[in-house]
């Protein structure tokens, strides 16, 4: 079993080796991004998700998100507390993914997630714009 601080450097490196520089931190746009890319995540992002009363959740992701703070691997955007900027150098998410599996793995599933998550945000806007 993968602890928080291996999910969280995972989960950053699969998102610098995909291309984002920031991550939304709201709405839920996370947890369904990794529960879209479900399966294709490495081994040590096995997660598990529920629809409950606020929503489709991700029930680690609260501590892998503190986890990533923690060890500075995320910081929050210029005062917006609903972005979290990536701050992996990408020299160190190369260095997780030749780790745990494969770089060119990483960069294909990382592109997926981000991709994963551009819809969800695109889809959250949509939702809040018709209210």
């Amino acid at each position: 079993m993968s602890n928080v601080y291996e999910q969280a450097e995972v989960l950053t490196s699969l998102l610098v080796l995909g291309g984002a520089t920031d991550i939304p931190d709201h709405s839920g746009i996370l947890d369904r991004a990794l529960g879209e890319v479900g399966q294709g995540l490495p081994a040590p992002l096995k997660l598990t998700f529920a629809t409950t009363s606020v929503g489709f959740r991700c029930f680690e992701l609260p501590d892998i998100i503190l986890a990533c703070h923690e060890t500075g691997l995320v910081e929050w955007q210029h005062g917006d507390m609903r972005v979290l900027k990536l701050r992996l150098p990408i020299e160190h998410a190369f260095e997780i993914a030749f780790t745990n599996l494969s770089i060119a793995s990483y960069q294909e599933t990382g592109q997926t997630l981000v991709a994963a998550l551009e819809n969800a945000e695109y889809q959250a806007a949509k939702i809040s714009s018709s209210r």
